[in-house]
């Protein structure tokens, strides 16, 4: 019986390693396979069943959190105690920030900011393993939110469904934006450039920076032209060591730019 409960032990460390090893390149989720594959085929006992259990629990949280399912990842950390007290906090930040952006009222830029930082750290994850399309992918849509966020949080305009006659929108542009009108729903659909595009038209210090640091357009034909988007190029790991770090500086002081003048209504 013993040697039986030592077999185990030692299958279980086994295990556990190999598990770490894949969350230390950032595979949750094909960590969380292995996990749940032993604890299928073998019934465990002792103290080795709450270790796997908690590391199953880490790993299911990890792996909703790396595909952008916060309540997901929030409910497995609320699941276990320790999770709870390292995780719970950031992601209930980052599943409300979802929640009040999927929903028609306001919103501030706390809960949008802490997304796109969770994206460019997102980004940094899929760089270490090798996957560059993803990680443009994912600063191509932090650049695009922190238009969205700017756009709802300061003038309460949604680019989902853009309300051409809004009082903050220069008469200037409304034609052009009418032309984005779309013929089967009647709603105005306003892209990332076409943002950025309207903020500078409104005169915000964001839209400005968009306009004054056009090295961005460049980033963004990067990520066009990949065969992740719209081409049919690769983007290589040297190929990401120019566009990457470019990118990040061009979106840290992007975010710098949102408080100028502006400090009272943010």
């Amino acid at each position: 019986m013993a040697l039986v409960q030592e077999s185990e032990w030692l299958e279980a460390q086994q295990v556990l390693d190999q598990t770490r090893e894949l969350e230390a390149r950032h595979d949750a989720a094909s960590a969380a396979v292995v996990l749940e594959s032993f604890v299928a085929r073998r019934r465990l006992s002792g103290p080795e069943r709450g270790e796997v259990l908690a590391a199953l629990g880490r790993c299911r949280m990890l792996a909703c959190w790396e595909r952008f399912d916060y309540a997901g990842a929030l409910r497995w950390a609320r699941s276990d105690p320790a999770l709870a007290r390292e995780f719970a906090g950031r992601l209930s930040v980052l599943e409300g920030a979802v929640r009040r952006l999927a929903s028609p009222g306001g919103v501030d830029l706390a809960g949008p900011l802490a997304l796109i930082g969770d994206l460019r750290e997102n980004a940094r994850r899929c760089a270490e393993r090798g996957r560059f399309d993803d990680a443009v992918g994912r600063l191509y849509r932090a650049t695009e939110l922190l238009a969205q966020a700017r756009l709802r949080s300061r003038y309460g305009l949604h680019t989902g469904d853009l309300a051409v006659d809004h009082p903050a929108i220069p008469f200037a542009s409304r034609e052009r934006l009418e032309r984005l009108r779309g013929a089967e729903d009647g709603r105005v659909r306003v892209s990332l450039v076409a943002g950025y595009r309207l903020l500078e038209e409104m005169g915000d210090p964001l839209g400005r920076y968009f306009a004054e640091r056009q090295e961005v357009m460049q980033l963004l034909e990067a990520r066009n032209h990949s065969l992740f988007a719209h081409g049919l190029e690769p983007i290589g790991v040297d190929r990401w060591r120019e566009l990457g770090s470019r990118w990040e500086a061009w979106l840290k002081e992007a975010e710098k730019r949102l408080g100028e003048g502006e400090e009272a209504s943010i």
